[in-house]
């Protein structure tokens, strides 16, 4: 058992109140100094144990004696018959060059003996030989082997000094300045992010710098008219408003925007008036030609407003307040079955509010009436 488990089994004994059944356990086999075992060997064991000790070593050391008095007696064989040892390789001084061995001769070589040289003569036996001449340096040079050939990096890649001027070349090719439409796009990112974090006058700078570099940026055109809307600077709204139209004429957000501002101004003339204006050059917009169906109704032209509001539904046939409006100028109209037709869309929706739903109800029951 590891002591790690040992322990858990302690603390599981502390905690269950078994603590001292738990620490017998674990020191139980612990034993005073001094204090015989009660599992100790006798003593007439071990010194048995010890004479037989002594008299195994006494005898090794006699044979060890008579098998060294036997190898001193026995006589020395002769040198002929032993192998002459291999001699020591002599240390070559430190000035010597080292030269390589030859290569073994081949056999044709071996076949054909070399002519003697005259100077050379028989070695008496007995004499030392004396040591072979030291080959001249050319031939230590033919016979080392050629050192290995390095590849030539210069003739086939351009050093790094002169790579570095072409990339960096290609580098001020790819970075390129930013345009106005990519620069507004990003202070308008920026803007949105400083308006939904509660830094709202960050966010109207940002805007601003945002319109003064690219003046069509419609969607920062339009953020910033909400947030002076919601500050109440309605005139500066209306100048914003009026620039975009001036710069973007067809971009029917702006018109119908201001024509909504005029409204709540109480200025429905003026509102009319531009919707109708730039009705021609305006993009078809659903919540334009609503808001001039609605203008067209107020001002009495109900077959105007009809018109508008069909063309309304046209681009968003689920729009409730659309089918409303057409019902109402098509009984103003006393086109029954029109707005028998109108109100039932507008009640067929799910998304009509309440008080809307309760006034289609009492109307269709009204215009029912007047069918066959």
């Amino acid at each position: 058992m590891s002591l790690i488990n040992k322990v858990l089994l302690d603390l599981d004994g502390r905690s269950q109140g078994g603590g001292a059944s738990q620490n017998q356990s674990l020191f139980s086999n612990l034993q005073p100094v001094g204090a015989p075992s009660a599992n100790s060997v006798p003593r007439w064991a071990w010194a048995a144990v010890a004479s037989l000790l002594i008299i195994g070593l006494a005898s090794a050391g006699w044979h060890y004696r008579q098998h060294a008095r036997s190898a001193a007696t026995t006589p020395a064989t002769s040198h002929a018959a032993v192998a002459p040892a291999a001699p020591l390789e002599e240390k070559a001084p430190e000035n010597s060059v080292r030269v390589q061995a030859p290569a073994p001769p081949s056999p044709a070589a071996e076949a054909k003996p070399a002519p003697a040289s005259p100077e050379s003569k028989p070695v008496e036996p007995g004499q030392p030989t004396q040591a072979a001449p030291a080959a001249p340096r050319a031939a230590a040079a033919v016979s080392a082997p050629p050192p290995a050939a390095t590849p030539d990096h210069g003739a086939t890649a351009p050093p790094a000094a002169a790579a570095a001027p072409n990339e960096q070349a290609s580098l001020e090719r790819t970075l390129r300045p930013l345009s106005p439409e990519e620069k507004a796009e990003n202070l308008y990112r920026k803007a949105v992010s400083l308006i939904r974090s509660g830094q709202e006058q960050e966010g109207e700078r940002a805007l601003q710098t945002a319109l003064a570099i690219d003046p069509t940026h419609t969607a920062a055109r339009e953020t910033l008219s909400v947030v002076l809307l919601e500050q109440h600077r309605f005139e500066e709204a209306k100048q914003l408003l009026s620039d975009g139209i001036a710069v973007l004429p067809g971009y029917a957000p702006f018109s119908a925007r201001l024509a909504r501002l005029y409204v709540e101004q109480g200025d429905e003339a003026r509102a009319l008036n531009l919707l109708e204006h730039n009705r021609a050059q305006a993009t078809p917009d659903a919540a334009y030609l609503g808001l001039l169906g609605t203008l067209y109704q107020r001002s009495g032209k109900n077959g105007a407003a009809r018109g508008a509001f069909r063309q309304a539904l046209a681009l968003q046939p689920d729009e409730e307040r659309w089918w409303m409006g057409l019902g109402i100028s098509s009984e103003a109209l006393s086109d029954w079955a029109a707005a028998r037709d109108a109100y039932q869309r507008c009640l067929a929706s799910t998304q009509t509010e309440p008080r809307v739903r309760q006034y289609a109800e009492q109307r269709l029951a009204i215009v029912t009436r007047h069918l066959p």
